[in-house]
């Protein structure tokens, strides 16, 4: 906790406590409901009063009053947050009311009276219904739920820790997906969205990291991706990635140019596609499974593969490693 004034304290998720000794017995007291520095700092010298005059749990009573909603009410609140504060995409607004949707029934209406083996029948009427891989993610969604609940005070553990849900297994995709280099210098695109393509073939960064490079994180063989920790997303693993010559002068244009956005680069890549003849359509993730492919003819080892692609799992970077099409192996190098 952060020290504001003397006795005064901010948690790391932003509420604000005061701490008192009170006939030799010490008060930790939450000011639920205050945002701000200046209010914190008023409600300490309210309790100071109330220590005084001795109504110290009338003051206790008012400023600590929790107020917990149901379980529907919850869900909409975090539905909203997500729309307001996370702004997620539509697609993932309506993938998280199907999740919690599809649990509600199986929940108590009381927050704080939901248990494990209420969530664990929920799995186990989902893994009758959908595959495997849906179930993994409404799993994740309602970890998510109660871990938004958790933030928010409603509930002192989530229900939810302990719950587990098998990871689905990769099916093994052929080279098809694979962008070789022959296709690579056929796309017609701006120059900005071209190094934004030859630095994610290059390194295998995903299209979210590109748009994170600093100047400062390149260097003449190597480039830092940044681990940003206010953010915990897949994609903020940081660890360093070796890069070419040709890498590190596209990697100084690109940290010097108007990125455009993800969209944009999308449709490109798609209209590409369908000029080429390419199918499947290219997409920027395809350039990560290509690079890490390319790695592994080259003979790099498989941890090394890992780090480079920023997983935490072996099992997720054996499913980026595809056998090269015979007639291309030339363009390893």
């Amino acid at each position: 906790m952060k020290a504001v004034s003397k006795g005064l304290y901010q948690r790391a998720k932003g509420s604000y406590v005061i701490r008192r000794t009170i006939n030799g017995q010490r008060r930790v007291i939450t000011l639920r409901g205050i945002a701000t520095e200046e209010g914190a700092k008023h409600c300490a010298v309210l309790c100071d009063m109330a220590i005084a005059e001795g109504r110290v749990e009338e003051f206790v009573s008012r400023f600590e009053k929790k107020s917990t909603p149901a379980v529907a009410e919850a869900v909409q609140k975090w539905v909203q947050f997500s729309i307001t504060i996370k702004k997620n995409r539509p697609k993932v607004i309506a993938a998280k009311k199907r999740s919690a949707s599809s649990a509600i029934p199986y929940m108590s209406n009381v927050l704080g009276s939901i248990a494990l083996p209420q969530l664990e029948a929920w799995v186990a009427h989902r893994n009758s219904q959908v595959n495997e891989t849906t179930v993994f993610d409404d799993v994740t969604r309602i970890k998510q739920f109660f871990r938004f609940c958790l933030d928010q005070d409603w509930i002192n553990k989530s229900p939810a820790a302990r719950l587990r849900c098998p990871k689905p297994s990769r099916k093994t995709k052929d080279s098809g997906h694979l962008v070789m280099r022959d296709t690579l210098d056929s796309l017609q695109l701006s120059p900005a969205m071209s190094n934004m393509v030859y630095v994610m073939w290059l390194t295998g960064l995903r299209i979210s990291e590109v748009y994170r490079i600093q100047p400062e994180d390149v260097h003449e063989s190597e480039l830092h991706i940044r681990c940003d920790t206010e953010n915990r997303t897949k994609s903020a693993r940081g660890r360093t990635v070796s890069v070419s010559a040709s890498c590190h002068a596209r990697l100084r244009m690109l940290t010097m140019s108007q990125l455009p956005a993800e969209h944009l680069v999308r449709k490109a890549l798609k209209e590409e596609s369908r000029r080429l003849g390419v199918s499947p359509t290219i997409t920027p993730h395809a350039f990560r499974h290509t690079r890490a492919s390319l790695w592994a003819a080259e003979g790099k080892s498989l941890v090394q593969i890992q780090h480079w692609l920023g997983h935490s799992d072996q099992r997720t970077t054996q499913g980026y490693i595809h056998p090269l099409p015979g007639q291309l192996r030339e363009n390893v190098a």
